[in-house]
């Protein structure tokens, strides 16, 4: 809840802070049980710049599996730990092809300190078209 409750203190724009959470079962319910406990704290404007939060599960998408078992098997399904490791990396490729940008946060290592709509443009800005950083060339 840090790195949503600073999003929320450095955003400007009602309806910037779109959340597409990537987690297995057990964490993303512990993350909706926080956020139904803590967004209301937030208050009114806090609300209005929150304008999604989606969760997903990729070890239900049939896509995802196929593609995180083209890895070594000692990489990842040694502990659930590394697959959600792999997940971070893996499933931003598999969302729709409508999303042309993609940040991935660890939220709960990060403590924001800007307006990340302002920052992460700049960011982006300095990539050319099908550049990324990470480790792993989207597919298709």
């Amino acid at each position: 809840m840090t790195t949503i409750r600073s999003l929320v203190h450095f955003a400007t724009r009602p309806g910037s802070i779109r959340l597409h959470v990537v987690g297995d079962a057990a964490g993303m319910a512990s993350l909706r049980e926080a956020m139904k406990q803590s967004l209301p704290s937030l208050g009114t404007r806090g609300l209005a710049l929150l304008q999604t939060a989606k969760f997903y599960d990729p070890f239900a998408d049939e896509a995802f599996v196929d593609r995180l078992n083209t890895l070594p098997f000692g990489c990842i399904w040694r502990h659930t730990f590394g697959q959600i490791t792999w997940a971070r990396f893996l499933f931003p490729d598999l969302l729709p092809r409508k999303v042309t940008r993609v940040l991935v946060i660890c939220i709960g290592d990060v403590v924001v300190l800007d307006d990340l709509s302002r920052a992460i443009p700049a960011l982006y800005s300095q990539l050319r078209p099908g550049e990324f950083i990470g480790m792993w060339a989207p597919s298709g």
